[in-house]
């Protein structure tokens, strides 16, 4: 086996020498030509590095400025009864709160937003 590893290592080394030798005037051999093709991928990466690093840090910055934007805590009901949900059957008196007033300022902003409306439509015709 000493014999095919010695023999081995004759043909790689004539092979190898023949690669890295210079061609006919002075043009570069293909190994050096073979590695100039990969330097330049050392540029392209680092071009590319730079602008992911940039657009992920601006995503960050994106991010935490919804994260920390001030929420709004207003919520507009439909139907007055979303804040008495449950079961209107065997409830002790006095339990339950009383919601006229609610009901009345959601109709009074109804009423004012039709009257809005009406004041629009009379004055386009």
């Amino acid at each position: 086996s000493g014999f095919y590893i010695a023999l081995g290592t004759v043909a790689a080394s004539i092979f190898f020498y023949s690669v890295s030798r210079t061609g006919e005037d002075g043009k570069p051999s293909a190994i050096h030509r073979a590695l100039e093709q990969w330097a330049d991928l050392k540029d392209k990466w680092e071009v590319r590095n730079q602008l992911t690093t940039a657009a992920v840090e601006q995503a960050g910055r994106d991010k935490n400025i919804f994260i920390n934007a001030p929420r709004n805590t207003h919520y507009e009901l439909r139907h007055p009864e979303a804040f008495q949900h449950g079961s209107p059957f065997n409830v002790p008196a006095g339990h339950y709160v009383n919601m006229d007033k609610v009901v009345a300022h959601y109709r009074k902003q109804h009423l004012d937003e039709e009257e809005r409306k009406a004041k629009n439509l009379a004055a386009a015709e």
